[in-house]
């Protein structure tokens, strides 16, 4: 009897073994400057997505970072502050920078602005101050007259620059707001697991895999995860990023035909998934591959079966055309 090995063994072609994928911070409301006494959640997410699972945080105020915990993954805050998080299975996020502000107007702004956002900058303002001009670089965008919003409804690297707004006071002095800068970044791709090549035994399915994205891929990480397989190989499994490591190696047992790959491409704050199904891959081709080699070795045996049965009637037919010469029938009897 054949015992088939429980082993995955996974390798970047040209890569090297490497870190995870970085955490992500959310806020809500999204606005990095809010008023002192207000309140914003934060949630941290990594991959794959455990929202009760215990998370750290880290806040750097003053030059010394205050480690917390929370048993879930948000946790509310109320004061200034750079904060970073650490999902379970993801490495710290990058820092995001909280105003609690104590100024009767502020310029409100999202953590980040993608390519094609709809974006909103928002000028608040306390009772005693009247609205007046939002600006960008110190040129008039709009006067806020009717509205505290301006909308950038489909946000390009032309919205890229220095945005405040000014008002006015009871006594008729001009006040202006914080800065805020808008650097629009390229949304990460949505990426597709290829199959680039296959060799597929009666022990081993040994594939090679590309996770592709359109366009350019310099300022993008790649992680590799598996899925559906013992803890201890998930851990040794993790891959990226590395220059090379959107090709991976994969040799994959019978054993395993629940095991799944994922692809995790991702920048400093958004990251995209694709996942494939391994076992779907290695043992729907050989399938295809088994029913390719019966169609053709079915109707070659027929054509060999009716070949062999003509020559046969042949050589019978030319047996009796023998027969009659050597012995012909004597006449009369």
């Amino acid at each position: 009897m054949l015992l088939w090995p429980l082993m995955l063994v996974l390798a970047p072609v040209s890569g090297q073994l490497a870190r995870t994928h970085k955490s992500i911070i959310s806020l809500q409301p999204p606005w990095t400057t809010v008023f002192q006494g207000e309140r914003v959640t934060l949630t941290c997410k990594g991959f794959p997505f455990y929202p009760q699972q215990k998370t750290k945080w880290f806040r750097l105020y003053l030059g010394k970072e205050i480690p917390r915990e929370t048993p879930a993954n948000t946790l509310e805050v109320r004061e200034s502050g750079e904060y970073r998080c650490q999902a379970r299975g993801s490495s710290p996020s990058s820092p995001v920078r909280l105003v609690f502000s104590s100024a009767s107007l502020i310029l409100q702004a999202p953590v980040s602005v993608f390519e094609g956002d709809f974006v909103v900058l928002r000028c608040r303002a306390k009772a005693e101050i009247t609205l007046n001009t939002i600006y960008k670089d110190d040129n008039v965008l709009a006067f806020l007259n009717k509205s505290s919003d301006f909308r950038i409804y489909h946000a390009s690297l032309k919205n890229n620059g220095a945005y405040h707004c000014t008002g006015f006071n009871r006594s008729n002095f001009p006040v202006s707001s914080n800065i805020v800068k808008i650097q629009v970044q390229e949304p990460v791709p949505l990426p597709q697991i290829l199959t680039e090549s296959s060799s597929i035994s009666a022990a081993w399915c040994n594939l090679t895999m590309k996770c592709r994205v359109l366009g350019t891929t310099e300022d993008l990480d790649v992680i590799w995860e598996t899925q559906g397989l013992p803890r201890e190989l998930e851990q040794r499994g993790t891959l990226g990023p590395s220059p090379n490591s959107w090709t991976l190696a994969v040799s994959l047992s019978p054993s395993q035909r629940n095991a799944s790959l994922t692809c995790v491409v991702s920048n400093n704050v958004d990251q995209k998934t694709a996942t494939k199904d391994l076992g779907e891959v290695c043992w729907a081709q050989k399938s295809v591959q088994q029913g390719t080699g019966t169609s053709l070795v079915l109707p070659l045996l027929c054509t060999m079966l009716v070949k062999g049965l003509l020559l046969l009637g042949l050589l019978g037919k030319l047996g009796v055309e023998f027969t009659r010469k050597k012995f012909p029938a004597e006449e009369g009897k």
